[in-house]
């Protein structure tokens, strides 16, 4: 009941069509739809959910395959022609290769297997919503930004536009979507992942960052706050990151990166830069995490908060004044992290927010920290306290993987969708063992689905997208997946695994294929631009996991989630 509480949530707005040629299987699942949706509109069979879908504002369509004079597909073939954004969940019993490679290529969104189950119908809905959202979403964007571009100051709007995505595009994170495998000094093995909250008060913003990897388990974090708000700070930033990308980037071409050199260098540049009554707070951290050490030079930012195993937060405070142009030689301290299991690096936008007229948020952070094990646990902590920030808000979450795996289960797939149908079942079959709520369960096994056909697909088969739309525009989707499966030796490894770090229970699953594997930094840009087709996949599955990360390569996904019990 939990599951369908909070999908009426997402559906209550929505108009369900829903075709299906048994009158008694009509009438149970009207009664099952009808207080999830808006309307719920019937149809006797293929013909009648034609001409009822042409009728009617549609939101979101569920049809039966075998009905008299008008099949399933077919429907669904007439309804691709005029709209092809409407999400469409198939029911059929019938799972035969063909069959689902021509569903996927008419642009079925979900399938519900016969016999119906009510659990399983619920997942498929609230995927092919959360799609329809996404649509939605991103059409109301557009049309808000339209207003906007009518009623405002057009140009300067449009040229605020571009400056941001050309900040966005200075930012740097190595990292994105990957995890940190490393050897420290005495041989034990360690993980880690870095992620990042950036929330801009204005399109501009004078926060900004950068993560950047210049060797072996060797990172150096930047985070930057210039004075004011708009687009005086936001140029300061863009010029403070931008130089400091530079200087890496050469040293990272020698060979010879060290923190000292880089952190003179900055300064002289940025002291030439700034205006007599102007101001940067920036934190700069090098951790070599196979010393397990961690070099930091802070200029008038927020303390760096560090958790260790034993729960206690050491608190790191700036040890320079704010970066001016009469600045002295900077202050770099060296510290020990081998006992550290997270670090917390925000500007004062995250400390400064405040919780009510006379409270900041700063009077919580430690706590909330603590009792966060990841960083949109600590994000939602943050949205529920403070309801509007009145400063760009930027966190870098850095977290050690640290568990005790309990068990582990492997499972070995051949490229084949038969195949992978039958492994997805056995995962959920062994996941119904785990004492855990049920919407946790249909999540993990939603994100299964997103991340297995990202490995199927783009992975072993090696299609892009651009290749995939070509191929579908020609007609030739069916047959290239068919001819490609026939010829590929590759296989699809699943691992799922039940881990404790911390008293809490993790579920991790990773996902790896044969194929070349990818950069991430390719997935970066559909963070920011929810428009992209590519990545989709990988969107959803982030959404409805703690954490999502590849290895190096990137053939290997890895889907954590923190066991919530009922």
């Amino acid at each position: 009941m939990t599951q369908a509480r909070q999908l009426a949530e997402l559906t209550r707005d929505l108009t369900v069509l829903y075709a299906e040629d048994e009158e008694i299987t009509r009438r149970i699942m009207e009664k099952m739809l009808t207080p999830l949706f808006k309307r719920v509109i019937l149809a006797e069979d293929g013909r009648e959910g034609l001409e009822k879908f042409r009728q009617n504002a549609v939101d979101i369509v569920l049809t039966d395959n075998l009905m008299p004079r008008m099949n399933g597909l077919d429907l669904i073939e007439e309804i691709r022609r005029t709209d092809i954004k409407v999400p469409i969940i198939l029911i059929t019993a019938y799972m035969d290769t063909e069959f689902l490679i021509k569903a996927i290529n008419l642009g079925v969104t979900q399938f519900a297997a016969k016999p119906i189950s009510f659990n399983n119908l619920l997942g498929a809905i609230e995927i092919a919503v959360q799609r329809a959202l996404i649509e939605n979403l991103a059409r109301k964007s557009q049309e808000q930004e339209l207003e906007l571009l009518k009623y405002r100051e057009k140009y300067h709007f449009a040229q605020q536009e571009r400056a941001f995505k050309k900040e966005l595009n200075i930012i740097r994170n190595d990292l994105f979507l990957r995890k940190i495998d490393v050897v420290d000094t005495a041989g034990r093995r360690g993980e880690w992942v870095i992620s990042i909250y950036y929330k801009p008060l204005d399109i501009l913003s004078g926060d900004s960052y950068s993560v950047r990897e210049v060797g072996e388990g060797k990172i150096v974090l930047f985070l930057a706050d210039a004075m004011g708000k708009g687009l005086s700070a936001s140029v300061t930033s863009i010029l403070s990151t931008s130089f400091a990308n530079y200087l890496i980037n050469e040293m990272k071409e020698t060979g010879d990166f060290e923190f000292g050199r880089f952190i003179r260098g900055y300064t002289k540049f940025i002291k030439r830069e700034l205006l007599e009554d102007e101001i940067v707070s920036a934190s700069f951290l090098y951790l070599d995490l196979v010393s397990e050490t961690m070099e930091a030079a802070l200029f008038s930012m927020p303390p760096v908060l560090c958790q260790a195993a034993d729960g206690g937060v050491v608190r790191i405070k700036s040890n320079n004044v704010p970066l001016v142009r009469f600045l002295d030689e900077a202050a770099i301290e060296r510290h020990d992290i081998s006992t550290f299991r997270k670090i917390l690096v925000h500007t004062d936008g995250l400390s400064e927010s405040f919780r009510s007229r006379d409270a900041l948020y700063q009077d919580c952070l430690e706590s909330d920290f603590t009792l966060s094990p990841f960083k949109d646990d600590l994000s939602s902590r943050f949205a529920r306290k403070v309801e509007k920030p009145d400063d760009d808000v930027t966190f870098i979450f850095l977290r050690k993987l640290d568990y005790t795996l309990i068990w582990k289960k492997v499972f070995v797939a051949e490229s084949r969708l038969e195949e992978l149908t039958k492994a997805t079942a056995a995962v959920e079959g062994l996941l119904s063992t785990v004492d855990a709520g049920e919407d946790l369960k249909g999540a993990f096994v939603n994100s299964l689905t997103e991340v297995l056909m990202n490995a199927y697909e783009h992975g072993n088969l090696n299609i892009d997208l651009d290749l995939k739309n070509s191929l579908v525009r020609e007609g030739n989707y069916e047959g290239y997946l068919l001819k490609t499966e026939r010829e590929t030796s590759k296989r699809i490894t699943i691992t799922l695994s039940l881990a404790e770090q911390d008293g809490e229970e993790l579920l991790l699953l990773s996902v790896a294929d044969e194929g070349p594997g990818f950069d991430t930094l390719l997935l970066q840009e559909t963070d920011f631009d929810s428009h992209r087709l590519n990545g989709r996949g990988i969107r959803i599955a982030r959404c409805l996991s703690d954490e999502l990360f590849y290895n190096k390569k990137g053939n290997e996904v890895t889907v954590l989630k923190k066991i919530v019990k009922e």
